[in-house]
């Protein structure tokens, strides 16, 4: 994923979230609690590659 950041820039990450959570984490109001119900996905089990550019005609 490295490639899809500027380098000194905010990183973006995949964030996986079981079913079972989704209402817990949606209705949750105390924000540090609500970050840890992210789990990040392992970089090495994700495949990315960049977007195809659109051209417009």
């Amino acid at each position: 994923m490295n490639r899809f950041h500027a380098s000194g820039k905010e990183k973006w990450g995949i964030v996986i979230m079981p079913r079972a959570e989704w209402e817990d984490w949606l209705t949750c109001r105390d924000p540090v609690r609500a970050r840890s119900f992210m789990r990040l996905h392992p970089a090495d089990m994700s495949l990315d590659k960049p977007a195809p550019i659109q051209r417009q005609s």
